[in-house]
């Protein structure tokens, strides 16, 4: 939106036409006027295509043949007045040539007169009205009818006072005749104010207001220049918004983390939906046991006695069940006039809108969190964001809660063992001794029977003298001891934590004689709780990192689109060569980094087919061999009756190439790499290491090399990305971290085997599958030639740097590029194309509109379209865990401009 009623662009590189072209405007026009000066036409195509000018002035030197045109093209739809300054002679006077195809919207600007110009102010998007003295309307342009609905004829001859809401006329007249008597301002003019402006229709409108006064034919006239600012407060509304939603977020997810009580907290999350979205209910409806109905767990708004009573089908015939069913979520404008499902809330309490989305949990969802209206209303993106992150929280702490739930049960089940002398039961002497024991506690020990754990000594069972020390002295001390933790060393010398209740024993002198007490194993436990907080940790850990590789990899296109442009236009020899050579090689290292970081953050675009390992194995062989050296010997063992998977191809071969470079490193002198598959069943009773394996149907893969080894503070850190035990410039530490994401967004499960000394074994486990391989060509050949282009493409990218690079590289090898930022701009484009769009190049993830839900909507109006998308990660938006669908063209970005125009013609070459 420019700045002024009317903005002139001034294309040339002489400063004194500036001058020309001021001389040449009317003066009642000048207030409302702005004149920008660029020096070349490149830059003019560019600030014409970002709108707001309304007539462009061309140096004569400067029109060349092609150049009007260019500018017409860059303010379509947009009308442009563009005309030429013509040199005379050396007298360094001007007149006005018509600039050649611009036919009747061309104006000379050396004889700009009152007439010619009302044209520009016509065509200006801002409204400019005059009044003379008695704040009569004298002149409106034609954006009055567009920003207060009215005609101009309507209201010249009338008061300005019809404009303005009723309370502000007595202000308006009693200013106005003030300054007419006095020459007192309210304000200075040439500031904008913003006011409220009354339209036709009874609204009012806000509006940005700047004034200026001029005298014509011996009359006080007065210029306004009005803005609507409508969309401007929408935004600044949409902002405090959005940061009142992110607040309340934050605050829920402190009340979590200080552990609130899970009931109250969904209670809280409720009440924020109807606070904060300003609807009339707000509900967490929990799945039941048996996955049928959906109760209403907490809610706000409700009548007593609903809430903890209500229940609805957990099917698609109802709203919430429609929600869980679809695993997404849903938003209905009226549910009068809904035709995807029905809803019992309607008619019992009057429901007629509402927004739900899916509560995650760990296997299955948890619930459904709504929020419901009385009236009819639609659901903004940002509030639509705001339901799915309060439902997110919820989902973490339920499964922080089921978690805790199961650990109490624990202890519960081994209060109960204890009561039933299932626990390890002992006597003992202070000094150590063992007088009595129980069988519990002999298997604890790792002994086969009583008298076996009656020869060893108590005090050598600690992990450290001190500990047994501090066990004594307490129970001396205290009389009883509870819940005292400590580690035990077994018979075949592998460790316990166990937690011990004791009581003392004291003879008449209250010396202690004998300790009373049973142990409880807590290894499981122990174990259970530090693989929760290393899957949180990798999980927070992925997140960020996903984000970060996100956001990197539209700046990364740029920069090696627009590297690679400069060295198309540079010769070898040119100094600047070189440097911008060394630019785009650090942008494709930069772009391997940000594929890691996707790899393992399980946002990389996956193309998952049914494969056979086997097949990728032979295939990586030979590299695999020149990768780790000869001083390695590579054996690979695959099993010939080996079940298929499905994954993709290409990561399966980076998991490999990373493990094996693993190994090399753990071998700098030299060893032996094993690389074996096999079918495997596992089942319920899995070693407590890989226990959060759920027992199924696999293909096993197993690395194993017989190098260094790690610790198990190494082990536990191993798969984090960064992590390294490399010395500093050595290594990324995105090796491994890529492996896990990759294995895990495959669906499939890894973990490491490894003593100090003793080499190292990574065991990958992937879901077996029925179905014959689909292994495609994992290298196609490259065209060598590519014949110009003459299609029409539609492409919609909300990054602006992107976009125009897009666009510039598509229009250079032939195509007819229509260009949008969002989706609506790309609807109303399509609409407006009366020829054919061979092709829309659409963003995934953008604002307002994804590029899939445009796709669907184009599709239904122009189904012969091909359809591209490009996104550097995945949402789930095109695919599910990151996997395309078969029938989906994809560009993954960051992508270098020959990628893009090869993967554009094959797209339109491809047969439907």
């Amino acid at each position: 939106m420019p700045e002024r009623g009317a903005r002139i662009l001034l294309i040339s590189q002489r400063e004194e036409d500036l001058q020309l072209v001021r001389d040449s405007l009317p003066n009642a026009l000048e207030g409302p006027v702005s004149i920008d000066l660029v020096r070349s036409v490149e830059e003019g195509v560019v600030r014409v295509a970002q709108g707001g000018i309304t007539a462009v002035a061309l140096a004569s030197d400067l029109a060349l043949e092609g150049t009007t045109q260019r500018l017409l093209q860059a303010a379509h739809p947009a009308q442009l007045a563009v005309f030429v300054l013509a040199s005379m002679g050396n007298s360094g006077a001007h007149d006005a040539r018509p600039a050649k195809g611009s036919e009747e919207r061309n104006l000379a600007c050396a004889e700009i007169g009152q007439e010619q110009f009302r044209l520009l102010v016509q065509f200006a998007t801002d409204l400019i009205i005059t009044i003379d003295e008695t704040s009569t309307i004298v002149f409106a342009n034609s954006a009055l009818e567009r920003i207060l609905g009215y005609r101009p004829a309507e209201v010249v001859g009338h008061k300005l006072a019809m404009l303005m809401p009723e309370r502000m006329r007595a202000r308006h007249q009693f200013g106005l005749q003030r300054h007419v008597e006095s020459g007192r301002k309210q304000w200075a003019w040439a500031e904008r104010v913003e006011l409220v402006g009354l339209h036709k229709a009874g609204y009012e409108i806000p509006i940005e207001l700047s004034l200026n006064e001029f005298t014509s034919e011996g009359r006080r006239l007065f210029v306004g220049a009005i803005c609507d600012i409508s969309s401007r407060k929408r935004g600044e509304s949409q902002e405090r918004a959005r940061k009142r939603q992110q607040a309340s977020v934050n605050r829920l997810l402190e009340w979590a983390l200080a552990g609130m009580d899970f009931e109250r907290l969904e209670h809280e999350a409720a009440a924020m939906l109807v606070e904060v979205l300003g609807v009339e209910w707000g509900a967490v409806l929990e799945v039941s046991g048996d996955g049928k109905t959906l109760l209403l767990r907490e809610g706000v708004g409700w009548a007593p006695g609903v809430v903890g009573n209500l229940s609805v089908a957990a099917t698609s015939d109802s709203f919430a069940g429609f929600t869980l069913r679809s695993d997404t979520t849903v938003t209905t404008v009226d549910l009068e006039q809904e035709t995807r499902f029905s809803s019992p809330l309607a008619p019992h309490f009057g429901v007629r809108s509402g927004v739900s989305t899916v509560i995650p949990g760990e296997r299955q969802p948890f619930g459904v969190l709504a929020a419901y209206d009385r009236k009819p209303r639609d659901f903004l993106s940002d509030e639509i964001n705001f339901v799915q992150s309060i439902a997110n929280t919820l989902a973490a702490t339920a499964v922080r809660r089921r978690t805790e739930v199961a650990l109490s049960e624990s202890e519960s089940r081994f209060r109960l063992f204890f009561e039933q002398h299932l626990v390890g039961n002992y006597i003992t002497t202070p000094d150590g001794k063992l007088i009595a024991c129980n069988q519990s506690l002999a298997k604890l020990l790792g002994c086969e029977t009583t008298a076996q754990a009656l020869q060893m000594d108590m005090k050598a069972l600690y992990a450290t003298p001190e500990a047994r020390e501090d066990f004594v002295e307490q129970v001396r001390t205290l009389g009883k001891l509870e819940r005292f933790e400590s580690e035990l060393l077994r018979r075949d010398g592998r460790t316990a934590q166990v937690v011990e209740t004791a009581v003392g024993i004291f003879n008449p002198h209250g010396v202690l004689t004998e300790i009373h007490g049973f142990v409880l194993d807590v290894s499981q436990e122990r174990h259970l709780q530090d693989q929760l907080r290393q899957a949180q940790k990798m999980e927070a850990v992925g997140r960020l990192a996903g984000g970060v590789a996100h956001d990197f990899n539209n700046l990364l296109t740029a920069i090696m689109g627009y590297s690679q442009l400069a060295l198309m236009e540079l010769k070898e020899g040119d100094p600047l060569h070189h440097n911008i050579e060394e630019i785009s090689k650090a942008a494709d290292r930069a772009a391997s980094l940000t594929r890691q970081l996707l790899a393992f953050s399980r946002r990389q675009v996956l193309q998952p087919r049914v494969v056979d390992l086997n097949v990728i194995l032979s295939d990586v062989e030979r590299m695999l061999r020149r990768l780790i050296g000869e001083d390695v010997q590579l054996e690979t063992r695959p099993d010939p009756a080996l079940g298929r998977v499905r994954a993709d191809a290409g990561q399966l071969e980076q998991v490999l190439l990373n493990l094996a470079v693993n190994a090399r490193d753990a071998m700098p002198t030299g060893g032996r790499l094993e690389i074996s598959t096999a079918n495997v069943e596992l089942g319920q009773n899995l070693d407590e290491t890989v226990s959060y394996v759920l027992p199924g149907r696999y293909v096993q893969v197993v690395v194993r090399d017989n190098g260094s080894g790690m610790d198990a503070s190494t082990r536990s850190r191993i798969f984090e990305p960064f992590f390294t035990t490399k010395e500093r410039g050595k290594g990324t530490g995105l090796g491994l971290s890529t492996v896990y994401g990759i294995v895990k967004q495959s669906e499939g499960y890894i973990w490491v085997d490894s003593e100090p000394g003793q080499g190292a074994a990574f065991t990958i486990c992937l879901p077996r599958v029925d179905a014959t391989s689909e292994l495609p060509n994992l290298r196609e050949p490259v065209a060598t030639h590519i014949e110009r282009a003459s299609e029409t493409l539609l492409l919609v990218e909300d990054d602006d740097a992107l976009r125009l690079l897009a666009g510039t590289l598509l229009r250079s090898s032939g195509y007819s590029v229509l260009e949008a930022a969002r989706g609506a701009e790309a609807i109303a484009l399509c609409a407006a194309q009366s020829g054919p769009i061979h092709l829309l190049l659409t963003d995934v993830v953008m604002p307002e509109m994804s590029g899939p839900e445009l796709a669907q909507r184009l599709k239904d109006v122009r189904p012969a379209m091909r359809v591209l998308f490009m996104s550097g990660y995945t949402d789930d938006a095109i695919g599910h865990h990151g996997a395309l669908d078969a029938d989906v063209e994809f560009l993954e970005k960051p992508f270098t401009p020959d990628t893009l125009i090869k993967k554009v013609r094959k797209v339109l070459d491809t047969p439907t």
